[in-house]
């Protein structure tokens, strides 16, 4: 934990301890989430989709890829914005 101060510009320096235990470096992006009267900072992790691959609970089984490709086929051409091949 350190004391850090809002530049005129809004920015801060995140002290090296939590830059260490967040293991960011410069050019990394974090996320700063308000909770109530205070705010917390996450380090922001890229990830591959397939890592995140049942991460949310499904709503009905995956009807396939040919099934979705058809049902986003109709749906375009119901608002008339699907391409002509």
């Amino acid at each position: 934990m350190g004391v850090t101060r809002i530049t005129q510009k809004g920015q801060i320096t995140i002290p090296k301890d939590v830059r260490d235990g967040l293991k960011v470096k410069p050019s990394d992006s974090v996320v700063v989430v308000m909770d109530g009267d205070h705010a917390m900072i996450y380090a922001a992790r890229e990830r591959k989709l397939t890592e995140l691959r049942g991460q949310l609970p499904a709503t009905r089984p995956y009807p396939g890829v040919d099934e979705v490709r058809a049902e986003v086929g109709r749906r375009m051409a119901a608002r008339g914005t699907r391409k002509k091949r």
